[in-house]
């Protein structure tokens, strides 16, 4: 299930939609610790205070986090996520009416469906409890498929198409991506951005 190799994303192209990559992430919904880059493809923590942003119910307070501006509502759906040299992560995808105050169980009963980087080289799949993910080497780019219509939501290494983790659920409405580079470190650790990798076919 879900894309195995690029040669079938070709002779998909016409059934992909939107054609894979066309995200960008909404300002509107990201933590006052987030720095959007001007395209709104790359997320970064700042160290620097929040700023001041006007507060928003769309808004999240306390997890650092920030939702993608497109909403999925039917059809297939591909992007890549740049995830290189950090060392705490979560991606994946969130209903478009989850709670944004407050801390937030990042978890399917409550309209999230992720995958994490956590303590510098584990992964996990965030379900209740977690599960941990058979990772063979550091990844470096993170695929993710979604077909909506079918309640499917896949993971894969993307470097390799290697599979990591598929979550069969009945979407409860629509859905939007979902990204949190994690805090960063004084020491440098964790300091790389998140970024949205334009795939091309």
């Amino acid at each position: 299930m879900g894309p195995l190799q690029y040669t079938i994303w070709k002779s998909l192209f016409q059934d992909i939609h939107p054609v894979p990559a066309a995200l960008t992430l909404d300002p509107v919904t990201a933590h006052q610790r987030l720095i959007l880059s001007d395209d709104c493809t790359i997320v970064a923590y700042g160290n620097l205070h929040p700023q001041p942003l006007q507060d928003s119910p769309k808004r999240f307070d306390v997890e650092v986090s920030v939702l993608g501006a497109e909403a999925f509502g039917s059809g297939v759906h591909y992007w890549e996520v740049v995830v290189s040299e950090k060392t705490q992560w979560m991606i994946g995808l969130a209903h478009e009416a989850v709670t944004r105050k407050g801390s937030i169980q990042i978890q399917p009963s409550r309209g999230f469906y992720c995958i994490v980087m956590h303590d510098g080289n584990q992964y996990s799949a965030c379900t209740e409890p977690w599960t941990r993910l058979n990772v063979k080497s550091k990844l470096e780019k993170v695929g993710v498929f979604l077909d909506y219509d079918k309640g499917l939501l896949i993971f894969y290494n993307a470097d390799d198409m290697a599979w990591l983790y598929t979550f069969r659920e009945k979407f409860p409405g629509k859905l939007c991506s979902y990204f949190s580079p994690g805090q960063s470190h004084a020491n440098g650790k964790n300091v790389q951005p998140l970024r949205i990798n334009t795939v091309r076919i």
